[in-house]
This record gives structure tokens, sequence and C-alpha cells, in this order.
């Protein structure tokens, strides 16, 4: 059978539960034998039993090569998990708040994990923020997300469907929020989805790949505190936030003043968002120099979409 890291991670699962359960049975058992073996009514002065050197060398011993054999079978899966095959398909996982961003080869960016079914997938994560726990429980893998520092996993795309991927870290007010699905498609579909094209599966529809209009939100983390339908996050909400009057604090000095979010005022925010802060929300939101002017004008011209 192919190894793959849902057989290392269960297998380990289950070795260890096989211990669990049978030290389980050996404790309920020797606990029901003793107490109707030395019952009041056969023993009914009590008994000084002395101690038997055999008996407590192999409560010892055995309990510890128990705990050793589970220790190295633990870390042969855990090297297992560690190493890619050679020809993986290689995806950047960037991790903010409050939402995943995943960049192909190619430069192709989406907010969703998209991979052709069959396909070794290493991993390769980063932080632009705090620490964040990317967690696919659908193939057993969990791994943290770190400021400064590049971390790895793979696992084999064995399986088409749709999966969860979830972030396991307190990374901040939205972190229940910061969800993303994988898609695991046939290789045709795959390609189809690459080629700009969206695509069906088990009830999903997956946003083209070449993201346009609303879906570059989602794409540059947007959503991640800003809604689409009036709610408020960490952010104002987007819903009507175009043609209307803002109260802003604007400057160092602090000054409050109303504004037109036309969309002049749009494109500064998104570049220069400390420039005018709407008064009652923090000024949190780091500012987008990595955004290319064609990405800016796709932002300002979805925002003006939700009116």
């Amino acid at each position: 059978m192919e190894a793959t890291t849902i057989g290392a991670v269960d297998e380990t699962l289950y070795y260890i539960a096989a211990f669990v359960f049978l030290m389980l049975f050996g404790i309920v058992f020797f606990l029901v034998y003793f107490a109707v073996r030395y019952r009041a009514s056969r023993n009914p002065v009590a008994t000084d039993i002395h101690g038997n050197n055999l008996l407590e060398v192999v409560w010892v011993v055995v309990p510890t090569l128990i705990a050793l054999s589970m220790f190295f079978y633990g870390l042969t899966g855990y090297n297992f998990l560690r190493r890619a095959p050679a020809g993986s398909f290689e995806t950047t996982v960037r991790a903010r708040q409050w939402s995943w961003l995943f960049e192909y080869p190619d430069g192709t960016k989406s907010p969703d994990l998209v991979v052709p079914a069959g396909r070794d997938v290493k991993l390769t994560f980063a932080s632009e923020d705090v620490i964040h726990g990317f967690y696919l429980p659908g193939y057993r893998i969990q791994v943290d997300a770190v400021p400064g520092m590049k971390t790895y996993a793979w696992f084999k795309a064995s399986r088409v469907g749709v999966f969860d991927i979830l972030c396991t870290v307190y990374c901040g007010i939205n972190h229940s929020g910061m969800l993303a699905k994988l898609y695991v498609l046939p290789q045709d579909q795959y390609d189809a989805w690459r080629a700009g094209g969206s695509t069906q599966l088990s009830g999903f529809r997956l946003p083209a790949a070449l993201a346009t209009g609303s879906s570059l939100l989602a794409l540059h983390g947007c959503l991640g505190c800003h809604s689409t339908e009036g709610r408020t996050i960490v952010g104002p909400t987007f819903k009507g936030l175009f043609g209307s009057t803002v109260q802003v604090i604007a400057g160092k000095a602090g000054t409050p003043v109303s504004v037109r979010a036309d969309e002049a005022y749009l494109r500064e925010s998104i570049v220069d968002p400390g420039a005018k802060v709407v008064e009652g929300f923090p000024d949190s939101m780091p500012a987008r120099s990595d955004l290319s002017a064609q990405d800016v004008d796709g932002l300002v011209e979805a925002i003006e979409s939700l009116r």
C-alpha cells in the first residue's frame, strides 16, 4: 500500500490506541480480581504482603518499552510528514489576519487551495503578521505559519472532493472566520480552472483562477476585516460605502472631518489606510504597497458594485 500522510497519522493513532485499550483492560481486570480475591470474607485479618522484585522490574521495564515504541513509531511518522517527495506540486501558503492566500508557481493566486488529484502537494507556509495554525483535517495536516520563518508540510491528494481548511491558533478577533477550502480536482477540471474558467464539484462552484471584481476582495484578504452585506467586523462594511459620506480622523493631528467615499478616497484608503481612518475604528490596516495598479482598480470597482 502506498504511504500517505493520512496513513502515517492514522496508523500511529491506532498503534497508541491499541496499547491504551490493552492497559485499560489489564487495569480493570486486576482491579476486579484483587477486589474478589482479597475481599473481607476471605481475608478477615489484613495480610502483610511483601514486595516482589521480579514483578517490580517487569512493571517498570514493560511500560518503558511500550512508551519507547510509541515514541519511535511517532517519530517515524513525523519524519515521513516532513519530507515531501521529489517532483511535488508546490504551493506557497500566506497567512494573514484573517484569511489564507495560496500562490502557485506560475504566479496564479487564489483564496482557496486547488490541486490536481493524484499529485503529491508540498505546502510552504509564511505569515504576514502573527502565528496562524493551518489545519487540513481531511489529510491530517496541522502546521503553524510563523512570522519570519518558513515552515513546510505535504500531502498526497488521493481523494477527489472538497475539504475544510481552518486556523487552529487564536490569531485575533476574527480567528473563527479564517476559513478556506481545499478542492481536489480531476486533471481535466484542474486544467480548465487554471485556464481561467470555473468548474463545479460536489455542489461547490469554484471561483475562476484569474480573480476579477469581488473575488479580488477575498484574494487580497479584505474580507477578513470588511463584510459585503452590512455587518461590522473589524473595519467598516463595504456595503453601501461608495458614494456615502464618511466621518474620518485625518492625518497625524487627528482632525475629524467628513469626506465623500469616491474613487479617490477608496484608492487612498487601500494604498495608505492610515491617512484617513474611519471614526470609531482602529488604525490597524497595513499599507498595501504590494498591490499593482490593476489590482487597486479591481478592488475599487468591486467596492463600487456593493451599493
